[in-house]
């Protein structure tokens, strides 16, 4: 919500004087979307009681064509999210520069 509102603020009153929040925004956002792969090591994934009452209840019924691993992997969805944790550090170091370049210019009008 910040994030946002920091952002529509610089938009409409680009003069006015106000923090900018985007850099710590864009490192959080990294920071709580890269914790998602904790699940990996979870007991979710490992050695999960109720996957493996699903595969006993299947064979048991002789239900043909599902098949349940024993372990999670990283899919097309932990590719994606790998991306946009690449996207989101590329967005802190932008945003955290441009602000760097901006007080940057400030002082030197202000000379």
């Amino acid at each position: 919500t910040f994030l946002f509102a920091n952002l529509i603020s610089s938009c409409i009153s680009p003069l006015q004087n106000t923090p900018r929040i985007e850099a710590p925004a864009f490192l959080l956002a990294m920071i709580f979307q890269s914790l998602s792969f904790l699940i990996l090591h979870s007991s979710i994934c490992k050695n999960n009681t109720f996957i493996a009452q699903l595969i006993s209840d299947t064979e048991n019924l002789g239900t043909v064509g599902m098949d349940f691993p024993d372990t999670c992997s990283l899919s097309t969805g932990g590719k994606c999210t790998i991306a946009s944790i690449v996207f989101w550090f590329m967005a802190f170091l932008s945003s955290s520069m441009g602000v760097v370049a901006e007080k940057k210019a400030e002082k030197e009008e202000e000379k």
